[in-house]
């Protein structure tokens, strides 16, 4: 009896491949949560589900009054108007410290070691901004910001992009809340859109003596956006976690 010896060599390698795809395709959901909404404005106009916090950048009055220098202090409503935020959409750690510039340099060097280019960073404010970043797909399962398969055959099937966004505020003396978002965004591409009905003219009696111009706009292919898909808790809580181990 002779074996093939190419096809018992193909067949491992298939079987492997039918477990791993089958593992993804299993019970695979998003972990991505809707974003709740946020806005700005005095605290009695916010409901029960909208937290208060602390401001992280200062807001100027109305009629050109100055605008407070100390960023990081709780905002008045007399004077500087009060951020009101939903704390739902990010992930926070009260953390007792001693030295705030550990804090902001190891979420440097954590935006930076997970993949992400830092956009836009403030020491005095405390805020750190990445810049969005193509979600890692099936093939990609080393990346450090990968959270489990369902994450990556999410982000195979679609066109995600992440972006990290860290806030360290001052609550007392050597006592600090960090809160880190993952925003996430979804690419959309559409291949052609309906244009509006046109005019092209009249054809009953005198229809050439009063011409008309169509006014439309003409049928094409809309060009590719992103709109927010919501934030990665399961990626906030690693990143988040990461951090509280090196500080």
């Amino acid at each position: 009896m002779v074996l093939n010896i190419k096809r018992c060599v193909r067949w491992p390698s298939t079987v492997i491949m039918l477990i791993g795809f089958s593992w993804l395709l299993g019970g695979c959901h998003t972990a991505l949560v809707p974003l709740k909404p946020a806005a700005i404005g005095p605290p009695w106009a916010a409901s029960r589900q909208v937290s208060t916090t602390r401001c992280v950048r200062p807001i100027p009055k109305v009629g050109g009054a100055r605008m407070k220098n100390d960023a990081l202090a709780t905002a008045s409503p007399a004077a500087d108007g009060t951020w009101i935020a939903n704390l739902s959409n990010s992930t926070s750690q009260i953390v007792d410290i001693a030295s705030y510039k550990q804090i902001f340099s190891q979420a440097l060097h954590l935006v930076r070691r997970t993949g992400y280019r830092v956009s836009w960073s403030s020491y005095r404010l405390g805020i750190i901004v990445s810049r969005p970043r193509i979600g890692p797909e099936v093939l990609q399962w080393w990346r450090p910001d990968v959270t489990n398969g369902n994450s990556l055959m999410e982000s195979t099937l679609n066109t995600f992009r992440r972006t990290i966004r860290l806030v360290i505020e001052r609550l007392g003396k050597q006592r600090y809340r960090i809160s880190l978002e993952v925003l996430v965004e979804r690419r959309e591409n559409p291949q052609g859109m309906v244009g509006a009905v046109a005019f092209n003219g009249i054809s009953a009696f005198g229809g050439n003596i009063l011409p008309l111009m169509a006014s439309h706009a003409a049928p094409g292919v809309g060009g590719e956006y992103w709109y927010p898909a919501g934030h990665d808790p399961l990626l906030e809580k690693k990143l988040l976690k990461e951090l509280l181990r090196r500080i």
